[in-house]
């Protein structure tokens, strides 16, 4: 897994993750991730998942699809993604909003996870942790 790009505006993150299948055969692949941030030491930071929240309220359900292996091909090509959103803008009466070093992601319907280290791109989540989450997509469907 990788993390694939950052935007941003008006105190809003956007980040997007490509989500490799590096086993030798397909795997059926749909659903949300699940995620825990981690701080410089390694402890656990608040976390707060919601699925199809905020700015991805309108967003479809998840549906199952069919992740190829990646392959010899370009990585894009195979991978599925999921995008994050945040705020960055403390609410009131909130303290300063704690930076992640790592992002511990577990793929759905999965008891593994793996972990992306914070580097060249920012996670530091207001509102206690809460990080809007879409569904997991198939390659080559953008978001919307």
């Amino acid at each position: 897994m990788k993390f694939a790009g950052a935007q941003g505006a008006a105190g809003t993150s956007f980040l997007t993750f490509r989500l490799a299948n590096t086993g030798a055969t397909p795997c059926l692949a749909g659903g949300f991730v699940g995620m825990k941030m981690l701080d410089a030491a390694g402890a656990a930071l608040p976390t707060r998942v919601v699925r199809n929240g905020g700015f991805f309220a309108n967003q479809p359900p998840p549906s199952a699809f069919l992740l190829r292996p990646a392959g010899g091909g370009p990585p894009a090509a195979a991978a599925a993604t999921f995008q994050v959103a945040y705020s960055n803008v403390p609410r009131a009466g909130e303290a300063p909003c704690p930076d992640a070093f790592q992002l511990v992601v577990t793929p759905p319907d999965e008891l593994d996870h793996l972990i992306v280290a914070v580097q060249g791109w920012t996670l530091a989540p207001c509102n206690h942790g809460e990080l809007d989450v879409t569904p997991l997509r198939p390659p080559g469907v953008a978001g919307q």
